[in-house]
């Protein structure tokens, strides 16, 4: 699916410590009354949500709606799991960045957001490939079909891929996804790298990530 480059009106779901990074997955247990409503209108209409995370020293469980940064993980439903009880399983595919321009009073129990989805910004006169693929040969304890896989990404949605698991602090993630400068995103998460001391890049979802509570 292609996002077309004006102004979108979307549900945004704020999620303490999850990102959504074009090209990402991500899993999701829909269980709360609000949410159950944006589901049933997103499968309803174009399948958009945002995912947004809260700014620094705010949280989604001790506030209603919580202040978000301003550049969201734009994701499609692919996959829609409803139970008997109103609750549900969905799968995102997150394809675009989107940057809210205002929040919107509908009415509704979720959340709503007028926003633009960004674009990559890659520089003419700079090769980012070697850089690129260096990030793969940093990452320790990867399967050889996940390096391949990476390695033939676009610089990047190499970076992305890299960061979206990234077992690293939210907000060092979040201010790195929030630029659509491609070199500036692949030099902070060398950055991050050096800093973490290691690669603590994760394909897994473990049992106690909030994606799946």
């Amino acid at each position: 699916m292609s996002v077309d480059a004006g102004n979108l009106v979307v549900p945004i779901f704020p999620l303490d410590n999850v990102l959504l990074v074009p090209g990402g997955i991500l899993p999701l247990h829909i269980f709360e009354a609000r949410y159950r409503s944006m589901v049933t209108d997103a499968v309803g209409g174009d399948r958009l949500i945002a995912m947004a995370v809260p700014l620094p020293g705010r949280s989604t469980e001790h506030e209603e709606r919580p202040p978000v940064h301003p550049v969201c993980g734009l994701g499609l439903i692919v996959h829609h799991d409803p139970l008997d009880d109103g609750r549900s399983h969905i799968v995102l595919h997150g394809f675009s960045r989107i940057r809210i321009l205002e929040e919107i009073e509908s009415g509704r129990p979720y959340r709503l957001i007028r926003g633009r989805p960004t674009e990559d910004v890659v520089p003419d006169d700079v090769d980012l490939g070697a850089r690129a693929k260096d990030l793969v040969r940093r990452l320790g304890d990867l399967a050889d079909e996940d390096r391949e896989r990476l390695l033939a990404l676009p610089p990047g949605r190499l970076v992305d891929a890299i960061l979206g698991p990234l077992d690293a602090p939210i907000q060092d993630k979040q201010r790195i996804h929030a630029s659509d400068d491609v070199a500036w995103r692949l030099g902070e998460l060398e950055a991050l790298l050096d800093l973490l001391g290691g690669s603590r890049y994760r394909t897994e979802i473990p049992d106690d990530d909030p994606r799946v509570n």
